[in-house]
């Protein structure tokens, strides 16, 4: 089966997946640890080594000094670099270590090694950022990587799917951190893609983010507190964030939606 097994990878702000085919063209989803599809996509890093994945989650509890790295992929890019125990680190460098842990799994579990791989991107992703993607392929140990637009890939999903349907599409990609829209002319020998538009800063994330400062105004009116109390208590933070993402969840379901956190010792209410 060698140089017929070939590996697609969404590289997400917050889950990375990978999908796989051989040659008999079977489409499969690799699983991770006890049997999820996700990878989550975080680096921990200690003073002696690094941790990715949901590993990475695992160890936060178990490590005295660590440094949790996340949502990157909005860097991807950029000359930013986080300076982790002396170390500069650039977002590609942090994405490829997922890319490392990913691949590697995967060949340990199916006994093939992975050099060619199609990596999904945002279709608002510049040069620079796709450069950045192939770099992370490349330093990850993929020879030779390709690169899709995530709203494509996306398209190509839904077609396969979708064999009778004659028309035009819009297929949309909602992730993390960013939101792809591609539209398609379907017709019986295929497709054609009629345009691509994307942002890089909306996605789940943000919504949480938007959910998360509703959430701390009520707290703030409700407790007497003071924006500066907030930024001053990061476990009421992360419990307001925690909250935040709960409710996303819960408002994707329904209209409405109520809550509490304990503050200073009194339960506040939120809707």
């Amino acid at each position: 089966m060698d140089g017929e097994f070939y590996v697609g990878i969404d590289l997400g702000m917050i889950n990375s997946v990978m999908a796989f085919t051989d040659g008999d063209g079977t489409i499969s989803i690799q699983r991770w640890e006890k049997g999820h599809t996700k990878f989550p996509s975080v680096i921990l890093l200690t003073p002696n080594r690094s941790y990715a994945g949901q590993l990475a989650i695992d160890r936060k509890f178990y490590e005295d000094r660590y440094h949790f790295e996340n949502c990157f992929k909005r860097m991807m890019g950029t000359t930013h670099k986080q300076r982790i125990y002396n170390v500069d680190y650039t977002p590609t460098e942090l994405f490829s270590m997922i890319l490392h842990k990913m691949i590697r799994t995967f060949e340990e579990e199916h006994g093939h090694k992975i050099e060619r791989a199609v990596l999904a991107v945002p279709a608002d992703f510049g040069d620079a950022e796709r450069e950045a993607v192939m770099k992370a392929a490349y330093l990850a140990g993929i020879k030779e990587p390709k690169i899709i637009n995530e709203s494509n890939a996306a398209a190509i999903s839904y077609r396969h799917d979708t064999t009778d349907f004659i028309g035009k599409a819009a297929i949309y990609d909602i992730g993390g951190g960013t939101f792809d829209v591609t539209v398609m002319d379907m017709h019986e020998n295929g497709f054609d893609v009629l345009s691509n538009e994307g942002s890089k800063f909306l996605g789940g994330r943000d919504w949480d983010l938007q959910l998360a400062s509703i959430i701390q105004k009520k707290i703030i009116a409700g407790a007497g507190l003071t924006p500066r109390d907030i930024d001053n208590d990061s476990d009421l933070r992360r419990r307001i964030l925690s909250e935040a993402e709960r409710h996303k969840i819960i408002l994707d379901r329904v209209d409405r939606s109520k809550g509490a956190l304990l503050v200073h010792g009194k339960y506040i209410g939120f809707e």
